[in-house]
């Protein structure tokens, strides 16, 4: 697929040996939210889907709900990858320091 690159555009190998932009690489995956409704009129909330930014997590939406109606989309919140417990501090949670008796 080397012929569809085009000559002033850099690209690295991902995933699978898939081309992607090289700037594409270095950019946060991003959690939205939608609440929507599918073309036969069922309402279906809480659709958490990661993207780049809201149009590419609603075109992987529109991929699996064909014709469906966004209601609602918003920015989730959350902690990043990693940015969870500390295993440090759940051993020390654990153990007890002995300060607190």
């Amino acid at each position: 697929m080397i012929g569809l690159c085009h000559a002033n555009e850099k690209f690295t190998f991902g995933l699978m040996f898939a081309a992607v932009p090289t700037g594409a690489a270095t950019m946060k995956m991003q959690k939205f939210g939608f609440n929507i409704k599918t073309r036969d009129g069922m309402n279906v909330d809480n659709l958490a889907i990661h993207g780049l930014d809201q149009a590419d997590a609603e075109r992987k939406l529109r991929q699996m709900y064909h014709h469906c109606t966004v209601v609602d989309c918003k920015l989730l919140d959350g902690l990043a990858r990693g940015e969870g417990t500390d295993l440090e501090g759940a051993i020390a949670l654990i153990v007890g320091d002995g300060s607190a008796q």
